[in-house]
């Protein structure tokens, strides 16, 4: 009996001598993960030691080149920056450079539901975006992507209240919409008194109805570039047309661009995309109509509307790009062209969605041959 008392006495004093060197251990442990914890606190990553300014610029270098447009959401838009941490989303918000160029585009993937959803969510952030703008120089697209066939009516007038409060900043405007989308706010933008910075607008699908009203972007001292797709009537568009000097019509008819022309007398690159819908030539053209562009430099084609080009007066042409050309034979006046206008044309670019046999060689000698006085001379299929 005593024996197994002091064996138990030995085996408590074995114990406490092992729990003492398992407590010491676990102080050591403690201490250890005290010291590595206080060096992770310590560690700061080193895009977050950089001055707020400098990633401010490297923020605006994730997207797009201004003008070019971002979407108000997904992977390329700047809120994308602010859902990294919350030092980032700062940075982002104080950043207006980052919300300057706003792109609200109507996709055919919508639902009706969805296309309801979007609108609302899209309204919220471009609103956001323009305060956010400060006072930079805007660059905005509302745009409709949807085919025909999904096409239904939708009001973007919301939007066109926000942009005409702060027009007065915008610099580049897109506005292609299709005729179902109202912008008659936009339309009505006479009531406005002033677009200082207006440069570069775009107006796309232009409504084909009597009732659209005018469109006035008289008041915009700067402006000089100018996109239009599918414009109906001239009267429809009231432009400072004398300041221009870039023009892009597509698919507009013969008549409307040639009533267009006769007021762009300091144009110095044009360029006529007509549509499949285009009216021909022909049949639209007036027969005595003569247009000088004394100052136009440079100037894009289609084969189909060379004959467009006999009304024209070019001294000063020095680019001439023509496209759907198949062979020499469908430049066959150009020659007559040149010799009249008396320009010394530097470049000549010809394009082609035909077949790969009408763009070898012996077709780029042809063209040389054709037009020896012509410096440089450019053919290519695409």
């Amino acid at each position: 009996m005593l024996s197994s008392l002091a064996l138990d006495r030995a085996r408590i004093a074995e114990l406490n001598s092992q729990i003492l060197a398992v407590q010491n251990s676990l102080v050591a442990l403690k201490n250890e993960l005290k010291s590595v914890q206080a060096r992770l606190d310590a560690y700061r990553y080193p895009i977050l030691t950089m001055p707020n300014e400098m990633v401010s610029h490297i923020f605006v270098y994730t997207l797009p080149p201004y003008p070019l447009c971002s979407p108000l959401w997904g992977h390329f838009s700047p809120n994308a920056l602010g859902q990294v941490c919350r030092k980032w989303r700062d940075i982002a918000l104080s950043t207006p450079m980052l919300w300057r160029a706003p792109s609200f585009v109507l996709s055919s993937l919508w639902s009706p539901r969805g296309l309801c959803l979007a609108l609302e969510r899209g309204l919220k952030l471009f609103e956001a975006w323009l305060t956010r703008s400060g006072s930079c120089p805007l660059s905005i697209q509302l745009k409709d992507a949807r085919s025909s066939a999904a096409l239904t009516h939708v009001s973007l007038n919301r939007f066109a209240e926000i942009i005409i409060r702060h027009l007065h900043h915008v610099e580049h405007i897109d506005l292609s919409a299709s005729d179902k989308v109202d912008l008659s706010q936009l339309a009505s933008v006479s009531a406005v008194s002033l677009m200082p910075l207006l440069r570069v607008l775009k107006l796309g699908s232009w409504s084909t109805e009597d009732s659209f009203p005018v469109a006035r972007f008289l008041n915009a001292p700067l402006l000089r570039s100018v996109h239009i797709i599918r414009l109906s009537s001239p009267s429809k568009l009231q432009l400072p047309w004398h300041q221009l000097t870039s023009l892009i019509l597509e698919g507009v008819s013969a008549r409307t661009s040639a009533a267009i022309l006769q007021k762009t007398v300091n144009l110095v690159d044009f360029r006529l995309r007509p549509s499949m819908q285009t009216t021909p030539i022909d049949s639209d053209l007036p027969g005595d109509m003569s247009i000088s562009l004394n100052h136009l430099e440079s100037l894009e084609i289609e084969r189909q509307w060379i004959a467009f080009l006999s009304s024209l007066t070019l001294p000063a042409l020095q680019s001439l790009k023509i496209t759907q050309c198949s062979a020499v034979a469908d430049l066959w006046s150009l020659d007559n062209l040149l010799f009249r206008w008396g320009c010394n044309l530097e470049r000549l670019h010809v394009t082609s969605k035909g077949s790969s046999n009408y763009f070898g060689d012996s077709t780029r000698d042809s063209y040389r041959s054709k037009f020896p006085s012509i410096p440089t001379i450019l053919v290519e299929q695409c």
